[in-house]
């Protein structure tokens, strides 16, 4: 007796007996062999490696079946414990007098991509096999004292004439001196600061506003003086009323009036802080809410682009000696959810704002409202403000662009609390003219002291007079207190490239990624063969959406794919200066949070102590197959004239999804995950130099780390620091 050959494949879900489309191919397959079993596995059993995508388990006797159109039972997808039963119920291998001869010779099938020549491991992150010596620097010890609020007292500083000699210019910039006040008491900022030539021409006004602040603030320098001087001048501001009214109709309809009208309400003036990196912008948005918190007005809306910063509008609050707990993010709250917070800082995104009211739920507008009250007087801070651009429609070359409902509900909210003090932040606070209409509360137009009737009017004229124009504008908030823009000076500053000559084994996974970007390329366009109606609009529509999103990660992947190359070349130059006894810093355009999040939520808190998961620049193109490859089917709708591209949807209201699409994409899906992983450039980084020598200061909450334990070395997720 011989005991007979038996297969146990593992492959995509979809290949199952009982799928029609893989059907005649099983037929075929029972002329030759009996399919023993059947069995879906659960894609979150994999989460731990980084997958989540559901395999199915097939076991295979050579031996012909007696009824080869007729299937054992194809079991669903399971999970751990009951694929483990039923695996146990499968029997033994057949056994036989003698092995039949094969009826044909197997044939090799082409793979999707040639790996002949790519190594499954590659070299290219250079590991140490020695520990790295990292030499350590004295410096002078510093206790981490809280920030006691209780001993709190008012910036102390003297008005002070401008007596300032400006040399001869020397390039765009003139270093930055603090004019009309002289403070005293604190400490100066960190690096020298400079601002354009221009606008060192003309002085700031003398301020007489005293912010209330704790002493160790000013004394130990966590607030430089230049970052008080923003905060004297923003207080200075907020004291005063603009001779504007404001009043929403009953259509729900906003009128502004120069001068007090029945039923308007008076608008408090507002500040612009245009200072660039390394300012500290986000410490003086803190130093002002803290101003205001200990002056009663606790309750406060900070508005930023992402709701990832809020680890840093964290940070930057703790540092002033304020607690974590009390920046609380809008979405912890649901839409109809009353926020019932006595004090707190809510953090919000210009895109969350902007979310328009439903027939379930109201606006997120109307529910910061309701917790702020009509009468509110306490800080709202549009942080990256420059995200409110085009709150009003604009004429181009392409016809007229609609206001951007992000621009709009900055503006509705300012509109509502005419009485909130009002602090906008951004580097670049308009690139043009007509992205500053979100500015109401500047007096640039439609008061009694200004020059334009309405805002319309303003971006009209100065609109027309090009650069120079706004160039005046900015000059003029600067007189008037209402707008400093410092930025840092590259005085002394030297720089070299630093140059990574590709080894021919990245040229081979360079050479080899490519290749498959064509061939993705290549089968979105049978996708939507698939899932598109024979109507020409619905194909151009789909290809539209589903080009855009292959290209832009195309982009982002050879980035990123590029940088984590250089990595070799990078880590040598920082060990040489490490020898050297310098102390490098490295600034990395990209963290890769976001793809470690989405990959951290399938697994487990208990698991993440050995990880055995994929972040890397291959993630992108797993990511746009897995959210942006065209599967589901597509129809034209006629409506009210109008023809739109929707999603085929079935009784249920769920969309159709399309086989063979599906098909295509698991295919593609499991020939990338056979390419070489390549981890970032930060990832590299850390686990070269080890995480207890490198301090990050960076956005992300959390990272990947290397260490041994029982003399294995494993990676774990924890907080980044």
């Amino acid at each position: 007796m011989t005991i007979l050959p038996r297969l146990v494949m593992i492959c995509q879900d979809s290949i199952r007996p009982n799928n029609p489309i893989w059907r005649r191919k099983f037929d075929q397959l029972q002329s030759k062999a009996t399919v023993i079993a059947s069995v879906g596995v659960e894609g979150n059993i994999y989460a731990k490696q980084g997958t989540t995508v559901d395999t199915r388990i097939t076991v295979i006797d050579k031996i012909p079946a007696a009824s080869p159109r007729q299937f054992i039972e194809t079991m669903p997808c399971m999970n751990l414990t009951d694929l483990s039963q039923i695996i146990a119920q499968v029997p033994p291998r057949s056994k036989q007098l003698k092995i039949a001869a094969l009826a044909a010779p197997i044939v090799e099938q082409e793979s999707l991509f040639d790996l002949s020549s790519v190594p499954k491991t590659t070299n290219i992150i250079p590991f140490p096999r020695t520990a790295i010596t990292v030499p350590k620097v004295e410096v002078e010890a510093k206790t981490e004292a809280k920030v006691n609020w209780s001993e709190v007292e008012p910036v102390k500083y003297i008005q002070n004439h401008w007596n300032k000699e400006l040399s001869q210019p020397q390039g765009l910039f003139a270093p930055y001196q603090i004019e009309g006040i002289k403070l005293s008491g604190c400490q100066s900022h960190p690096t020298d600061a400079v601002e354009s030539i221009a606008m060192a021409s003309i002085q700031s006004p003398s301020c007489s506003y005293q912010p209330l602040l704790p002493k160790q603030i000013i004394k130990q320098g966590i607030l430089s003086d230049i970052q008080l001087e923003t905060i004297i001048r923003a207080g200075e501001a907020h004291s005063k009323l603009l001779n504007k009214w404001v009043k929403i109709d009953e259509n729900n309809k906003v009128r502004h009036y120069p001068y007090a009208e029945p039923d308007a309400r008076q608008e408090r003036q507002g500040y612009l802080c245009g200072d660039g990196t390394g300012i500290g912008k986000g410490r003086q948005i803190a130093g002002v809410i803290l101003d205001n918190w200990l002056q009663g007005r606790t309750k406060v809306v900070w508005l930023s682009i992402s709701p990832n910063l809020i680890e840093d509008a964290r940070r930057d609050w703790q540092d002033l000696g304020g607690k974590s707990e009390q920046i609380i993010c809008q979405s912890s709250f649901k839409p109809n959810q009353k926020i019932d917070l006595n004090e707190g800082i809510l953090f919000t995104t210009y895109r969350t704002l902007a979310r328009p009211e439903t027939t379930k739920n109201q606006s997120r507008l109307e529910q910061i409202i309701d917790w702020l009250g009509e009468d509110f007087a306490g800080i709202i801070a549009f942080d990256e403000c420059h995200a409110m651009a085009g709150a009003l429609p604009t004429k181009g070359t392409r016809g007229t662009q609609k206001a951007s409902l992000q621009g709009l509900a900055g503006l509705r909210i300012q509109h509502q609390l005419p009485n909130a003090r009002i602090m906008y932040v951004s580097a670049t606070g308009a690139s043009k003219i007509q992205n500053l209409a979100y500015a109401e509360r500047l007096g640039l137009w439609g008061t009694q002291n200004s020059a334009f009737s309405d805002r319309q009017v303003f971006i009209e004229k100065i609109g027309n007079s090009g650069i120079a124009a706004m160039e005046i504008i900015s000059r003029e908030l600067k007189a008037q207190g209402l707008y400093l823009a410092r930025s840092l000076s590259y005085q002394g500053i030297e720089y070299q490239t630093l140059e990574h000559k590709l080894t021919p084994e990245q040229v081979e996974i360079y050479n080899q990624y490519a290749k498959a970007f064509e061939i993705i390329h290549n089968n979105i366009s049978e996708a939507l063969s698939c899932t598109c109606t024979n109507e020409e609009s619905s194909l151009t529509s789909a290809q539209g959406t589903a080009y855009s999103a292959f290209e832009s990660i195309k982009q982002r992947f050879f980035n990123q794919l590029l940088i984590s190359m250089s990595s070799p070349s990078l880590i040598a130059a920082i060990e040489a200066d490490i020898a050297a006894g310098f102390a490098p810093i490295l600034q990395i355009t990209s963290t890769n949070e976001a793809m470690l999040q989405r990959t951290l939520e399938a697994i487990p808190v208990e698991e993440w102590n050995d990880l055995r998961i994929d972040i890397s620049p291959r993630s992108y193109i797993l990511d746009f197959l897995n959210n942006s490859f065209p599967v589901y089917l597509m129809e034209t709708i006629e409506q009210d004239g109008h023809t739109y591209i929707s999603y085929a949807k079935d009784a249920q209201d769920n969309k159709i999804l399309n086989q063979e699409a599906v098909m295509l994409k698991e295919a593609l899906t499991i020939k990338i995950m056979e390419l070489p992983t390549i981890h970032s450039a930060l990832d590299q980084i850390i686990f070269y130099f080890g995480y207890e020598n490198i301090a990050e200061i960076t956005g992300r909450s959390l990272r990947l780390e290397k260490y041994e334990d029982n003399e294995q070395t494993k990676i774990r997720a924890k907080k980044a620091r």
